[in-house]
């Protein structure tokens, strides 16, 4: 049974208040809604990446049991980048994983990219949107080439993107990945996961899912607001 990892908690930001991946969209914490999802196709095996006093998540969520999901929790130190948060997981994943951004969301076919990742023999599949010569969806979520196997090779991280390095695919932010990439993380490391998927790069093992849509980040307004309308038909 494929696991699902979510990064429900801001690493390597100050630490908020409130996780931003309990906002309220369309009557629901936009996390929720992420696991509902991840329910109708078959996902059923959650582990929540959180930061140490994470009682929210857990006081909502608990055991996944109202949800019908199975939920564990994976907690790593509140500084820890991404990628350390990934790495305190380690001890509850045993093959391929999928690997989301709790406050972001990006309408993929999760089967279907773990079918192309096993297919590809990958240690790390990627989701792209497709960026349509929008430098700001490139600069937002990092700009990706392929060739083409779609094979990635190369990206840059939104922090890093420049208007001048749209590839034409934008990173989705949910990865297919396999146990062994987790070996390529330093512990305590104040890295990024997107820091770690680079560095694959030149193992030649990182490919590309292209899907429809495009991610929809509710840290901005306009992202929250696009959130609102996608899911209201839902709620």
């Amino acid at each position: 049974m494929v696991k699902a990892l979510m990064l429900a908690d801001d690493f390597h930001n100050q630490p908020q208040a409130a996780s931003q991946s309990m906002t309220i969209v369309a009557g629901r914490p936009f996390l929720e809604w992420q696991l509902l999802v991840l329910k109708a196709q078959g996902f059923n095996d959650i582990v929540l990446c959180v930061n140490e006093g994470a009682d929210e998540l857990a006081t909502h969520f608990g055991d996944g049991s109202k949800l019908d999901l199975d939920i564990d929790y994976a907690i790593a130190d509140d500084e820890s980048g991404t990628a350390s948060a990934v790495l305190a997981a380690s001890d509850l994943v045993d093959g391929t994983f999928l690997l989301l951004h709790a406050t972001t969301f990006f309408d993929v076919d999760y089967q279907g990219l773990i079918d192309f990742h096993e297919g590809k023999e990958a240690a790390l599949s990627m989701t792209l949107a497709i960026a349509g010569g929008s430098s700001d969806t490139a600069s937002r979520y990092g700009s990706v080439s392929l060739d083409i196997n779609h094979r990635i090779t190369r990206f840059i991280e939104g922090s890093d993107s420049a208007e001048s390095f749209d590839f034409g695919y934008a990173n989705g932010g949910a990865y297919a990945v396999e146990p062994a990439v987790l070996g390529e993380i330093a512990p305590n490391s104040h890295a990024s996961f997107e820091d770690v998927a680079a560095g694959l790069i030149d193992n030649r093992s990182v490919f590309g899912y292209i899907s429809d849509g495009y991610p929809i980040d509710i840290t901005t307004n306009e992202g929250l607001t696009i959130a609102q309308k996608y899911f209201a038909p839902h709620a």
